[in-house]
């Protein structure tokens, strides 16, 4: 999990003195405007070498973040309308803050966020189907639900998920 999301949306280096800071991240996505909405969230079942549990995947230090730990099946099958998603052993969910780009862009930026959401959701595709795992983007989802099982702020919207797991034999 740690290389998925290390190589597709980590930090690939900084910037001197870009938006008026001294070392301004850049990701491996590219986002409009270089501002990265994104934030990502990643539950997690059955996965070794990581306890179950929702992470928050922190770019700048390269690190998932614990917010809670155990078993996340009844927060994913409230979150997601569809049967498959919630058994994946890894559901990531991509949310955009607003406050990051609403300054630049107004009201045209929430396309750009979803723009950026998209880019990033086939990195991580990409990035995964080179290591054997399966990825399916998942857009049915409760906007409700998400906001309540992470506890995100008002200005955080929930934009995709992506259900990951091995890939199985055809």
């Amino acid at each position: 999990m740690a290389f998925i999301l290390r190589a597709s949306i980590g930090t690939k280096g900084y910037r001197s003195n870009a938006y008026n800071v001294h070392s301004y991240p850049i990701s491996n996505a590219p986002s409009a405007g270089g501002l990265q909405p994104l934030n990502v969230y990643v539950y997690v079942s059955d996965v070794e070498g990581l306890a179950d549990g929702v992470y928050y995947y922190a770019p700048r230090d390269d690190e998932l973040v614990t917010i809670w730990q155990g078993r996340p099946d009844v927060d994913l099958a409230k979150i997601f309308v569809t049967d498959f998603s919630p058994r994946a052993q890894v559901s990531i969910v991509m949310t955009g803050d607003i406050r990051r780009f609403a300054w630049k862009y107004g009201y045209r930026g929430y396309r750009l966020l979803n723009v950026d959401c998209g880019v990033a959701a086939g990195y991580i595709g990409l990035v995964a189907e080179s290591v054997g795992i399966g990825s399916c983007p998942v857009a049915a989802f409760s906007s409700k639900d998400v906001v309540t099982s992470l506890g995100l702020e008002r200005e955080e919207l929930p934009l995709l998920c992506l259900s990951m797991g091995p890939k199985r034999e055809q």
